[in-house]
């Protein structure tokens, strides 16, 4: 199949001439700011704000959909779709995808769209995503090289697989891990310290948590006891911390530094190995939700990422809490998933926040675009879901409906939005990286 890379700049051209129905224009009407094309996506900051730049060089900025795969799969029904039926669909969404302004597709897309729209790679470094059930989840022990070596070849094999697609934008690690204790236990029970520290003696990770306690308390048993309610006994590598109230005040403190710590391990590990396997792309980390990103775990992944990917939860776009973590971060941010919904009426329960209908979708979009692209640290979005997937009564909604028939007022309203923000990517007279 041809390989095709629809550039923002070529995008907001073809928006702008049909939004203003300008059929004798002159082709060069618009000239997209350029960098020297290095034959893969790239960021350059210039004129006060963070770029994407394409293989060929052009600026643009990523407006993608990601599990657009969702499309191939017929609702009610286990058997595949044939081969041609699935480039029929996988055609659909690229044609949709570029006539309604996107620049990209997210994560989890078909293969044969990936070869059309650029795309972005995933992996699941850790079990520990929010999505996964009960039996599904899990903390691993990241200071056991058992689980180096593992996800060591997982990482290897994902980039040797992709780093070759000129479409391929960069990756992603895990979507959504659990990172915050206090509210890891409510949720599942337990947290990742909590998880290291009842480690059996002389598994790696409890070793690494006592070496930790010895640095901070040394040989003051009485102090550590104080703060933890626990006897120490014949010394910490035997202390029992199955019955530990994680909440003590000292205790808690200490758990977010420890959790710093397997942070700082983990994202060595996948960071390293990530980096060396394809070193011409982009490494987007993984995709935090918002609420649910501890400083000290941004901190211990800046020195392996590219960009800083969050999902907001939230109809709106939170300024303050943006600004913060790009101050933290000082790296340029993406949000790698984000809608908003209605309730219709087959589905009242749906994923995201509601609003009252298709066209309070729309403006939502709009206006969330219009502010996130007022701050130039901001570089992307990536929408959740083309087509409409049902999981039990709960409802993904898309911007396409389980017949296949566009939410016009949705997609009129992205068009807009899109030609807005991508406005911003056409080089003026006095840009110097204009050429």
């Amino acid at each position: 199949m041809m390989r095709t890379r629809f550039s923002g700049w070529w995008i907001a051209t073809a928006l702008a001439l049909a939004t203003t129905n300008a059929e004798c224009a002159a082709p060069d009407a618009a000239t997209p700011r350029r960098f020297e094309p290095t034959g893969a996506y790239r960021l350059e900051h210039a004129d006060g704000r963070t770029w994407v730049v394409t293989p060929d060089g052009e600026a643009t900025f990523i407006l993608g959909v990601n599990h657009t795969q969702n499309f191939l799969k017929r609702p009610g029904r286990t058997k595949p779709l044939s081969d041609e039926a699935t480039r029929r669909r996988s055609n659909r969404i690229v044609t949709d995808l570029t006539r309604w302004g996107f620049t990209a597709l997210g994560y989890g897309a078909p293969r044969e769209a990936q070869a059309a729209l650029p795309y972005f790679e995933q992996m699941n470094t850790s079990g520990c995503s929010r999505w996964r059930s009960k039996a599904q989840f899990k903390y691993e022990d990241v200071f056991d090289p058992v689980y180096e070596r593992g996800v060591t070849r997982l990482v290897r094999a994902v980039c040797n697989r992709a780093k070759k697609s000129t479409n391929l934008i960069g990756y992603f690690w895990t979507a959504n891990p659990e990172w915050g204790p206090a509210l890891a236990r409510r949720r599942r029970g337990t947290d990742w310290v909590s998880t290291l520290r009842t480690l059996p003696p002389g598994a790696p990770g409890h070793v690494a948590y006592v070496h930790f306690l010895e640095e901070r308390y040394g040989e003051d048993s009485a102090a550590f006891e104080a703060a933890y309610g626990l006897p120490i006994g014949d010394g910490l590598s035997s202390v029992d911390f199955s019955t530990l109230d994680p909440d003590r005040e000292t205790v808690a403190a200490d758990d977010l530094v420890f959790l710093g710590r397997i942070a700082a391990r983990y994202y060595s590990i996948i960071g390293r190995e990530t980096r060396a396997a394809d070193p011409d792309h982009l490494i987007f980390g993984e995709r935090y939700a918002m609420r649910d990103l501890p400083d000290v775990v941004v901190e211990a992944a800046l020195p392996h990422i590219d960009v800083l990917s969050v999902q907001p939860m939230t109809i709106g776009f939170e300024s303050s809490e943006f600004e913060r973590l790009h101050e933290l971060s000082g790296k340029p941010m993406l949000v790698s998933d984000h809608s908003v919904a209605y309730p219709t009426a087959e589905h009242s329960n749906t994923l995201w926040e509601d609003v009252e209908d298709a066209a309070a979708v729309g403006r939502e979009y709009g206006t969330f675009l219009d502010t996130a692209f007022a701050r130039p640290f901001f570089i992307g979005l990536l929408r959740c879901e083309y087509s409409d997937h049902v999981t039990g009564d709960l409802l993904r909604q898309g911007m396409v409906d389980l017949d296949g028939e566009p939410r016009t007022a949705i997609t009129d309203a992205m068009k807009a939005a899109h030609a807005r923000a991508l406005e911003l990517t056409v080089a003026t007279d006095d840009d110097e990286t204009g050429r």
